[in-house]
């Protein structure tokens, strides 16, 4: 059987990426190891599977030692690539976009950096990223300017909520893959609409500090 691929890399990171007979390939392991050898098969750090259903494209990641991967940032990259320029997918235009980037911390986000953040129309980009056809399950939307690299400025879109004032995994997220980066420091200031956040990175967790307040105490006959 023939399988056409592509090859892909983001940063040093490489990638097959296959979007043909792949329920086939999802169903062996023996293939997906062949394909991701250097030196029996045509060699990457992992295997990209795409599938359109319906009205998006499922994205399935597997490892290099054919087990079931999780999301990837310069991945991602690679397959939004993929998807305008090869399959000519219509392209979300973002003004002044510097860099999207992915990250999983128990929920799935999306961070979009932008050199200007008042340029950003959220009500029209929020629903337009959040749905996406790269995010199936949908993912969480931060838009963020980097105003120096201690401080940040973000605004939010998340999955099932829509705009919201502040999101703390979302924050969290921002710190770690803007630091992956070298956009900023491992201690940063995140300055939401209504507050100031802080976080801080060690050993790759990233801890969140910011103000909790109980509102008040009542009842309800339901």
């Amino acid at each position: 059987m023939k399988i056409p691929f592509m090859k892909a890399q983001g940063a040093g990171n490489d990638f097959i990426i296959v979007d043909k007979n792949v329920d086939f390939i999802r169903k062996s392991k023996k293939v997906i190891k062949r394909l991701c050898d250097r030196r029996f098969g045509v060699g990457c750090d992992q295997l990209i599977l795409i599938k359109k259903i319906s009205s998006y494209y499922q994205v399935t990641f597997y490892n290099s030692d054919g087990s079931l991967g999780k999301n990837c940032g310069n991945g991602l990259r690679c397959v939004y690539k993929f998807l305008v320029e090869v399959k000519k997918v219509k392209r979300i235009k973002i003004p002044g976009l510097i860099k999207i980037m992915g990250a999983n911390i128990g929920n799935p986000h999306c961070v979009v950096l932008v050199k200007n953040l008042k340029l950003i129309k959220l009500n029209m980009l929020g629903p337009l990223l959040v749905k996406n056809k790269l995010f199936p399950d949908q993912a969480n939307i931060t838009f963020v300017e980097v105003l120096k690299k201690s401080k940040v400025k973000v605004l939010f879109w998340e999955r099932g909520g829509g705009h919201t004032l502040a999101c703390g995994s979302g924050t969290c997220a921002t710190a770690f893959v803007l630091n992956h980066n070298d956009f900023v420091s491992s201690k940063i200031k995140v300055v939401t609409e209504r507050s100031v956040l802080k976080t801080e990175i060690k050993d790759k967790m990233v801890f969140l500090q910011g103000p909790a307040e109980l509102v008040y105490q009542s009842s309800i006959n339901i």
